[in-house]
């Protein structure tokens, strides 16, 4: 391999990410990295695959480019079973998954006009997550108590922020921390 990048790790010492087979190649493969065995994941009639994360259950996540019109979508592959994911929002012409936890909340990045937002999906129901004031938005992780990490980006530069459920709604109310 040319090139590899390891993106996520379970409790269970699973890992994914993506790699070139060759300088020259513009096909990148995602790959999952368990028990001592290396194994590719291609989301069919992909152009480009990353895997981006896995749960304990052994879910992962990622995105992936068709070969047509090399839109970008975001994945869930369960077992041997890929399921597109594209966030619902008016305008919105990219979905990157970055995360996943054990109850199946996923978190990525989305693009439309008017820029780089985050996004948290519940059991469907999507919310986008725009910290005040920034520019770019990316949510990158989700523990299994629904808190989210991840980083942004305003006139003062980059920031690490957290984000927790509000107690009183599951979605879409966020509240975030910046981390110094």
């Amino acid at each position: 391999m040319f090139l590899t990048r390891v993106n996520g790790t379970n409790n269970r010492g699973q890992s994914v990410g993506e790699y070139l087979d060759q300088p020259t190649s513009n096909e990148q493969h995602g790959f999952l990295y368990s028990k001592g065995q290396f194994s590719s994941i291609d989301v069919p009639d992909a152009e480009v695959t990353s895997a981006t994360g896995i749960n304990n259950q052994g879910q992962i996540v990622g995105f992936y480019a068709d070969r047509i019109t090399f839109q970008v979508h975001g994945f869930v592959k369960d077992g041997e079973d890929f399921t597109s994911v594209d966030v619902p929002f008016l305008g919105a012409f990219s979905t990157v998954l970055t995360g996943i936890n054990r109850r199946g909340q996923m978190v990525g990045i989305y693009q439309d006009g008017a820029g780089v937002h985050g996004f948290v999906n519940d059991a469907g129901i999507f919310a986008t997550i725009d910290v005040p004031g920034a520019f770019e938005t990316l949510a990158l992780g989700i523990n299994r108590h629904g808190e989210i990490v991840g980083w942004y980006s305003d006139g003062l530069g980059t920031h690490g922020f957290v984000a927790t459920p509000t107690k009183n709604k599951k979605l879409p109310n966020l509240l975030a921390s910046n981390i110094p």
